[in-house]
């Protein structure tokens, strides 16, 4: 039984309230300090484990679908870090061209966008489920509560509030004990309740939509890029999130006898036994720990957005990043509330995200740097690719939408090859500096 939604509604809220002051009451410790750039690689894994879960668990999870979720959780940090080191020149110096640099921003801004979305479905799912709060009204409170915060204090208001996607990692043992407690480990082995299996197809293309993704994620980048030592880093976050759904993992599989469906009726069971205030708590948790990741995505976004269109001394980038965090807070929430399939909005993510891989792998080759012209050429390539996707209902995870991927991919690639070519016809050697130092 739900509980009443006015308890919800008031903790919701004051869970929200808490993030705001924290995030308007930011101090002046440098926000991209080795510890904020971990805890925001393990917000970067929340959200991508709401799309991945979705995906394993559909046909039910078992201990090998918690292992390729936990390998599909590491690979984004692993190609944005690939992508940090193939754009970094001596000293770490962007070795691209800056209108490039620029453009290749701006897709991991729109990358970031669909993102949020995704995180505002999230949210109003799961607490119209806990709560029984209209969604609708769910994903418009968080999103304007997350928008006025971050146009208060950007990235370094975002840098604190996503630290509290700590919490995620005392759910993961509270439930990893209960799991121990109450489950059995002969379970893992013997699942209660048989699954569908995985097929090959879905795995290949979650492998590859999450790379295409996170070597152009907004928050990756930039917690790398900005980090002194990004590979500790890297390595600090990916051991943070491994551990984290590992033991989350391991205790829903030992809870509910070796395979977890979602959704299923022992889940909506243990809800309903939490009572009303139960699950008002429990709603207001989540939300603030949506909103920790939701406004780290929002700061980037807006950040690199105003790095793009900003004139070559940085003019007007305080006002262009308020204007930014505005409509890209308002387009998600409208996109939230009409566009409610996050799968799809995460593969065209993908499909977007490749065409900017495309040109940065052409760059990796040789020391000049790729045109503009090439990456528009893609991305433009890569929203035609969407748009027959969705169109035919293939803009889920599976075989075709690996092809997909690779199809803008290749596009943008070829295309980057060409015109570099063109552009530079001298032997590499010949290079001017102008060209290798963004």
């Amino acid at each position: 039984m739900l509980p009443n939604g006015t308890t919800s509604a008031l903790v919701v809220g004051v869970g929200l309230l808490l993030v705001t002051l924290l995030a308007i009451t930011a101090g002046t410790k440098k926000p991209d300090a080795p510890v904020g750039a971990v805890t925001r690689m393990l917000s970067v894994g929340f959200a991508y484990l709401i799309v991945i879960f979705s995906v394993f668990s559909n046909g039910g999870m078992n201990l090998l679908g918690l292992v390729l979720l936990a390998i599909a959780l590491l690979i984004p940090i692993a190609a944005s870090y690939w992508t940090v080191t193939a754009i970094a020149g001596p000293l770490g110096a962007p070795r691209l061209s800056p209108p490039t640099l620029r453009l290749l921003q701006l897709v991991g801004a729109l990358a970031g966008f669909l993102i949020i979305a995704i995180q505002l479905i999230a949210a109003g799912r799961v607490i119209s489920l806990l709560g029984g709060l209209n969604p609708a009204w769910v994903t418009a409170a968080l999103g304007i509560t997350v928008a006025l915060y971050v146009l208060s204090r950007g990235w370094r208001g975002a840098s604190r509030t996503s630290r509290w996607s700590l919490l995620f990692v005392v759910l993961a043992v509270l439930v990893f004990i209960a799991g121990i407690v109450l489950g059995k480990i002969a379970s893992l082995g013997t699942p209660a309740l048989p699954t569908q299996g995985y097929s090959v197809g879905v795995i290949v293309s979650v492998f590859v939509v999450v790379f295409a993704v996170g070597a152009c994620d907004a928050v990756l980048l930039r917690s790398l890029r900005s980090s002194s030592q990004p590979v500790r880093s890297a390595i600090g976050g990916g051991a943070l999130i491994l551990g984290t759904v590992v033991a989350l993992g391991l205790g829903l599989l030992l809870f509910f006898g070796g395979s977890f469906f979602a959704p299923a009726e022992p889940v909506f069971t243990v809800i309903s036994g939490l009572g009303p205030i139960g699950l008002a708590i429990v709603s207001g948790l989540f939300v603030m720990l949506l909103a920790s990741t939701t406004d780290t995505y929002l700061a980037a976004t807006g950040d690199a957005i105003a790095d793009a269109f900003a004139g070559p001394n940085g003019q007007a980038h305080d006002s262009l990043r308020s204007k930014s965090v505005i409509v890209v807070g308002v387009l998600a929430i409208v996109v939230a509330l009409f566009a409610p399939d996050i799968t799809a909005l995460f593969a065209l993510a993908a499909i977007l995200s490749a065409a900017g891989l495309g040109v940065v792998l052409v760059h990796r080759s040789g020391n000049q740097a790729p045109p503009p012209l090439s990456l528009v050429i893609g991305v433009t390539a890569g929203l035609v690719v969407a748009v027959i996707a969705g169109l035919t209902q293939t803009l889920c995870f599976g075989p075709w939408t690996s092809l997909a991927v690779a199809l803008s991919f290749a596009i943008a690639y070829f295309a980057a090859f060409i015109a570099k070519n063109a552009t530079h016809p001298t032997n590499a050697d010949e290079v001017t500096e102008e060209s290798t130092v963004g």
